[in-house]
């Protein structure tokens, strides 16, 4: 069966994490390539960013972004992906503010030109 024209155009322009989900989605691909590409969005600090929720441009970390990124982690069954969740759990834990008992969504810091 062709692809869909809109499968086409993810697999010509898309990122490689959206490719790649489609893959998934589409039973072409393991879903360990998903874990692959997220790795690329994963900070130093444990967080997520290099806009992998693509409202955010920005490359440093955020509460946002991560959670994108467990998210996709649970939709896949990624969930022993050791080294991603754990960057994650210490991001999140670093970041919570218990005087508020929120996280600061997207950090203040000027957004990336990206």
């Amino acid at each position: 069966m062709d692809a869909s024209p809109a499968v086409d155009w993810i697999h010509r322009h898309g990122r490689a994490i959206d490719q790649r989900c489609v893959s998934v989605e589409l039973g072409t691909a393991d879903t360990a390539v998903v874990a692959e590409a997220l790795g690329a969005f994963q900070n130093p600090d444990g967080g997520f960013g290099h806009a992998l929720e693509p409202d955010v441009r920005r490359a440093g970390s955020s509460v946002l972004a991560t959670t994108i990124a467990l998210q996709l982690l649970a939709r896949y069954g990624l969930g022993g992906n050791v080294d991603l969740l754990d960057g994650a759990r210490r991001f999140l834990t670093g970041t919570y503010e218990p005087g508020t008992a929120a996280w600061p969504i997207v950090p203040a810091e000027p957004f990336s030109k990206y």
